[in-house]
């Protein structure tokens, strides 16, 4: 691989970046365990948290709703860098987590095209 930059901050900085995605690769080619990510535990947290705050009565209820309220912030926030309607998105979420579905498969693809115009590069 050949790397070009105006300074060699950027090659370092870029030096660091392949190196930590190799190692994620690495790493999870030799451990077969998966954690779920994409906001899909604090999904899961806000669900367990809004059925506890119905058990509650009095301000506690309104605090523990709250909070899971703020937890889904992270999900929310992923949809919208990823161009997803966060409202959509989320109530979908909210339905497959109320099911017991856990297992939600969802990639962004960008093509070369996009990716050229948002990085100011030519392909």
């Amino acid at each position: 691989m050949i790397l070009r930059g105006g300074a060699e901050q950027f090659i370092e900085e870029t030096e660091r970046s392949l190196h930590d995605a190799i190692m994620i690769v690495r790493r999870a080619i030799k451990n077969d365990a998966v954690v779920a990510g994409g906001g899909a535990i604090e999904m899961e947290l806000s669900r367990f948290l809004r059925e506890h705050a119905l058990t509650i009565a009095g301000k506690e209820q309104l605090l523990i709703a709250a909070y899971a309220r703020a937890l889904e912030i992270i999900p929310t926030q992923l949809c919208e860098n990823a161009g997803f309607d966060c409202t959509l998105t989320l109530n979908k979420l909210r339905e497959k987590h109320a099911k017991g579905t856990y297992l939600i498969i969802c990639a962004v693809f960008i093509t070369p095209k996009a990716c050229a115009l948002s990085c100011g590069s030519t392909w």
